[in-house]
């Protein structure tokens, strides 16, 4: 159906309109809002004006325009929080207050165009002052501060959370039989959407800020990040404005902003005000549709009463309904709780050295969410059988145990009354038709619960941006144990690297493990401290130097001993050798001796020389094969 068509053929949106625009009550709210916005706004502009010259001397005119842009939007969001509620948190039930909602029923009208009609209405007025403060936002495009794109968005962004609240007020108005409870249920609502979700989002925003400053995490993991962080800022108006407003003046696309994740890759992200536009008007399109599902489903089962009820679907459907209110029941407490174990962590690092400020943060960011997940969990993963339901619902509607008596006669665990159980089915259809879930398993939010959360989360906040004074003293003890663990792998390797050495003796091999096999048995001791592991690493440091200087010294005396056999022997070349041995210079001695070889295969020396030089070689090969 055309939507012009739609909205005239309305008789709901046709007489409150005429209603609301009749009598000077409306002229008087636009006129107030009009005086009040532009006083503020006139207020704004002398003090930016006045603080510009004083600051610079001149008058910077983009700097006030966008303070003005940013004074406007925030006091016209601050009006529509509270004026949308106001136009639409009585739509239903002040029929009801007046006894005219019965007459109401009786006409031909279905509840969907009663409460569309009731709805259009009163957001048909808050739009219209949405639309009259243009002029006043208008000031900061003229002025250099702002573009189009800004206003029209900020617009945009006001429109829909005007829509939503009003659906909210509607929906209440519509669930509850007064006034005063349904104003109080849909100013929480949007006190919790404005200011609520403004704070947790900056918490959320500053965490994962941290977690992708200092994390090294991969990009499937920055991606989770990213749609966390996106979450809570597309969920309030204030963060939406916020972020959306500095994308579009960092790279001037009102559509979309790249990311650049740490590995270099870059991705396109859509703005956040698109998905703050698409969130809200699906969430007010399936309020609708629950609404006008929930009253037809009643109208047929109050109209249409057959023993084909299905019993075990209604049961279903109330106990989606009834885990629906625990899950907001239990929000606030399960936030309260991963709030005090990230407390409790913070304050415990804070007073001893623990953990780091980035770890103290993961944890706090793994401890929320990890609790809205242990209870989501208990919540909608705890199986609940058909009969418990049955009994759960007979007792807590006071049905007076039909629904559970219907079911076993469905099943035959209880003999059939013959003509008297279709009768018994009716009955107890008629007493489905008439539960109203909205009454009998509402959405009660508890203030004391929600206060608390908020403190906590705010402590939490505080907590983490603490200065951690034990930092620097468990990044320097963590390199310690690094570097100790460093040693006993060199450790181990040098130990495979001494056994694997064919040159060395058996005993040698002994001699030089020993040491490190102390050093590493102390190292692998359960208890052992900092200090005794450094300990004990110097001193396996001292007994292989000990050992090093004791070989090299045997050495040198054999080398001494050699020297002496071959400086005794008459020939020149073994001379030679032997005076190179003996001052340690085996090179030398080697060339002499290659020199000596080469004179015994010309035949210079004599039998008895060569003889003679034999017996000496040979002794000075003993003396040097004693020290190995």
């Amino acid at each position: 159906m055309n939507p012009a068509r739609l909205f005239f053929s309305n008789p709901v949106i046709l007489k409150e309109l005429r209603g609301r625009m009749r009598g000077p009550r409306a002229f008087v709210v636009l006129t107030g809002y009009l005086i009040l916005v532009g006083g503020f706004t006139l207020l704004l502009y002398l003090g930016m004006t006045r603080v510009s010259q004083v600051s610079t001397d001149q008058i910077d005119g983009g700097e006030i325009g966008r303070v003005l842009f940013t004074g406007v939007v925030g006091i016209q969001l601050f009006l529509v929080t509270f004026i949308a509620p106001a136009f639409t948190a009585g739509a239903i039930s002040g029929e009801r207050e007046r006894q005219t909602f019965d007459l109401l029923r009786t006409t031909l009208l279905p509840a969907s165009n009663l409460v569309m009609g009731k709805l259009i209405s009163a957001l048909a007025y808050v739009f219209l002052l949405l639309l009259s403060g243009i002029p006043l936002l208008s000031l900061s495009f003229i002025l250099g501060g702002t573009d189009v794109p800004d206003i029209l968005i900020s617009i945009l962004v006001l429109m829909v959370m005007a829509i939503f609240l009003g659906t909210a007020g509607v929906y209440f108005s519509a669930a509850t039989k007064r006034t005063l409870p349904a104003s109080i249920a849909t100013y929480g609502v949007a006190l919790l959407v404005v200011v609520g979700l403004a704070l947790i989002a900056q918490i959320v925003v500053a965490l994962t800020q941290t977690l992708l400053d200092n994390a090294d995490l991969s990009q499937d993991a920055e991606w989770v990040v990213l749609i966390v962080r996106g979450v809570f800022i597309c969920l309030n108006p204030v963060a939406t404005l916020q972020v959306t407003r500095d994308y579009l003046v960092a790279e001037q696309n009102p559509w979309t902003f790249t990311y650049t994740f740490s590995g270099g890759e870059t991705a396109t992200i859509p703005s956040p005000w698109i998905a703050f536009t698409g969130v809200y008007l699906l969430i007010f399109r399936s309020v609708l549709y629950i609404y006008h599902a929930s009253d037809q489903q009643g109208r047929r089962l109050l109209m249409n009463a057959t023993p084909s009820l299905n019993l075990t679907g209604v049961l279903r459907r109330w106990d989606r309904r009834r885990r629906l209110t625990l899950t907001w029941l239990w929000l606030p407490r399960a936030l309260l709780v991963g709030a005090l174990v990230g407390m409790l962590v913070a304050v415990i690092s804070l007073l001893r050295p623990w953990l780091l400020p980035q770890e103290v943060q993961q944890v706090a960011l793994v401890a929320l969410g990890g609790a809205v997940a242990l209870f989501l969990l208990a919540i909608w993963l705890y199986p609940r059988s058909i009969p418990w339901l049955a009994q759960h619902f007979d007792l807590r509607f006071g049905l007076k145990e039909r629904i559970s008596t219907a079911l076993q006669l469905r099943e035959g665990h209880i003999p059939s009354a013959g003509i008297l159980e279709p009768y018994q089915i009716k009955d107890t259809q008629a007493v489905v038709g008439k539960v109203n879930l909205r009454e009998q398993l509402p959405f009660r939010a508890r203030a004391l619960e929600w206060a608390a959360m908020l403190l906590a989360l705010a402590a939490l906040l505080l907590l983490l941006n603490a200065d951690y004074r034990f930092a620097k003293e468990i990044e320097e003890e963590r390199a310690v144990d690094q570097a100790i663990e460093e040693q006993i792998e060199a450790l181990e390797q040098t130990r495979e690297d001494i056994l694997s050495n064919e040159n060395l003796s058996e005993a040698e091999q002994q001699a030089l493990t020993q040491p490190l096999d102390e050093a590493l048995e102390a190292l692998e001791a359960p208890n052992i401290s900092r200090e005794e592991a450094v300990a004990a690493l110097q001193e396996a440091q001292q007994q292989l130097e000990a050992l090093g200087e004791g070989l090299a010294q045997e050495e040198l005396d054999a080398m001494q001993q050699a020297g002496n056999e071959l400086s005794e022997s008459g020939n020149p070349n073994a001379e030679s050798a032997g005076e190179a041995l003996q001052s340690g210079d085996p090179q030398a001695a080697a060339e002499a001796l290659e020199q000596l070889g080469e004179n015994v295969a010309e035949g210079e020396l004599s039998q008895e020389e060569a003889e003679a030089l034999a017996d000496q070689l040979d002794a000075a090969a003993n003396a040097t094969e004693a020290t190995n």
